[in-house]
């Protein structure tokens, strides 16, 4: 994923997850790019996310882009999101409503909940649940932890269990966070 700010209230987002698997059978790819897309990250209201008082409230609205080796369509969705820090928290709570790539409504939910900004190094939980019309609805946690190694700087690793109708993932998910300010 990689955000670009366009202003100090808005961003643009681009996203896609390569996925290797460990065994996909005959005739099904190894490796494929998942969850792509476009999108525009709006705060509406400014809070602890941007030094200020209170929660912060942001949209996010934009394109979901065809996958490689996976999801062909394209679709679009829109979500909202609240964040709210409290002495021994943070926690994101995310709604999602969205025109899948198989062109079905579908929805999201989900929670986030780390430690400790101050602390360099802090755990992390989400839980999530999704659902597309007339699917089965797929709930999924993950636990992990997050190591400020810079103010700008951070690194990210989670184990990811999701089930779903016939379909249980496993993943191990590994991220960074690099802040990077251009000046005028």
């Amino acid at each position: 994923m990689a955000n670009f700010g366009i202003r100090d209230d808005l961003e643009l987002v681009l996203q896609g997850q390569r996925q290797q698997l460990r065994d996909g059978g005959a005739g099904v790819p190894a490796t494929s790019v998942v969850n792509t897309g476009a999108f525009i990250k709006q705060v509406l209201r400014r809070g602890v996310l941007q030094d200020a008082e209170g929660p912060s409230v942001a949209t996010e609205y934009g394109f979901l882009l065809p996958t490689v080796n996976d999801e062909p369509g394209a679709g679009f969705s829109w979500a909202g999101i609240l964040s709210q820090r409290v002495r021994y928290a943070m926690a994101h709570f995310n709604a999602e409503l969205a025109y899948t790539r198989a062109h079905k409504p579908g929805a999201f939910l989900g929670t986030i909940l780390e430690g400790p900004h101050e602390w360099v190094t802090r755990p992390v939980m989400e839980v999530t649940a999704e659902q597309e019309s007339g699917g089965p609805r797929t709930i999924s946690r993950l636990v992990g932890i997050i190591w400020r190694k810079q103010d700008n700087l951070s690194f990210d690793i989670g184990v990811r269990s999701a089930h779903g109708g016939e379909h249980h993932v496993k993943e191990l998910r590994i991220g960074f966070t690099w802040n990077l300010t251009v000046r005028k």
